[in-house]
């Protein structure tokens, strides 16, 4: 999962916030078990980041600076298609010291700029910058997988990958978002960048920002839905076009340097994800189902032990209990920093 913060500055001396940094990082540590990193860039950056390793387990820490330190990047996600990047990049005449995503990242950043965005494959929440002019760019994936919370505070702006780490800021408090709570109750969510916290709002989906200091200097939606009907094609090229699409998605995303599982729910789509990654894998997938026990109409376990039987997978059960949930909720509640509806 893996969880970043960050905080920059305008010229302004930070010495005073690395404690403070500390203290963000203690709050987002169940993100990332595996390890932690802080930078200091004098009087423009405080960086810092707790680390899940999934990909080059022994390398990749972060922050990760580029060999002459003028580059940083914090870094929460995976970059799918980073193999293809990277050997693009080795013919380009690049050298890379790991085998971590992580660095395919920093070294197309530092390459192309804010143009890299639209050849990354991943799930993703940076910040990368440029010391040379305290310059810096703050990025999330299309569909918003990955979070990332700022607050700007004139002289400072603070970054964290939950709220709950921003609130360790001695400058900032939680007070409540009167509109945004009145959006939340009228559409189960809050619009635009808002949050249910007043002055903390979030980098929205298929949105990077470029800055300089503690401003933000340009807003700019890289990514957005498209609606373009198609009435040239049949519908089995579509069927065909959607099943390659998929099964590309899995192959991807099934790199990993640790076990893999995978979620069944015995419903449709767990079914077709755990099939087809089981397809892609020299042995058996461990596959995991919370049956419920209150009624049959309620269970599902006998759909989720077909899949499993016809892909070869490894069946874990487990039963969720009312109990359970009343003993979770709180660790839950803080988990999310914000009511989730559903």
């Amino acid at each position: 999962m893996c969880g970043l913060a960050a905080i920059l500055s305008s010229g302004q001396s930070l010495d005073c916030r690395q404690n403070t940094l500390g203290e963000m990082l203690s709050l987002i540590a169940h993100r990332g078990p595996d390890g932690e990193g802080q930078c200091h860039i004098p009087n423009q950056a405080l960086f810092g980041h707790r680390r899940l390793a999934i990909i080059d387990l022994d390398h990749g820490a972060q922050p990760m600076q580029s060999d002459n330190e003028r580059y940083s990047l914090v870094f929460n996600g995976e970059i799918y298609n980073y193999l293809e990047l990277r050997q693009t990049m080795v013919q380009q005449g690049h050298r890379f010291e790991t085998f971590s995503d992580t660095e395919v990242l920093l070294k197309l950043l530092i390459q192309e700029g804010a143009d890299a965005i639209n050849r990354l494959n991943g799930m993703f929440a940076f910040i990368f910058h440029d010391r040379e002019n305290n310059s810096w760019i703050a990025a999330r994936d299309p569909f918003g997988i990955k979070p990332l919370y700022y607050v700007e505070l004139g002289n400072e702006i603070v970054f964290a990958s939950e709220i709950k780490a921003l609130l360790a800021h001695p400058e900032i408090s939680p007070s409540r978002d009167n509109t945004a709570l009145h959006q939340y109750l009228s559409f189960q969510f809050c619009l635009d960048d808002r949050t249910l916290f007043q002055g903390v709002k979030k980098i929205k989906p298929g949105h990077l920002y470029l800055g300089r200091g503690a401003e933000i200097l340009e807003k700019i939606c890289y990514w957005d839905t498209n609606y373009h009907i198609d009435h040239y094609h049949t519908e089995d090229y579509f069927i065909d076009r959607l099943r390659g699409t998929i099964e590309d998605s899995i192959r991807l995303q099934i790199r990993s340097d640790v076990p893999l599982g995978s979620y069944l729910s015995g419903g449709i789509d767990s079914s077709l994800v755990s099939t087809l990654a089981s397809e892609h894998l020299d042995t058996p997938l461990p596959m995991f189902h919370g049956r419920f026990a209150e009624g049959p109409e309620y269970d599902e376990s006998y759909y989720a032990k077909i899949a499993t039987e016809a892909s070869n997978g490894i069946y874990h059960e487990i039963v969720p209990t009312a109990q359970d949930f009343v003993d979770t909720l709180p660790d839950l509640i803080y988990a999310l920093d914000e009511p989730l509806a559903g």
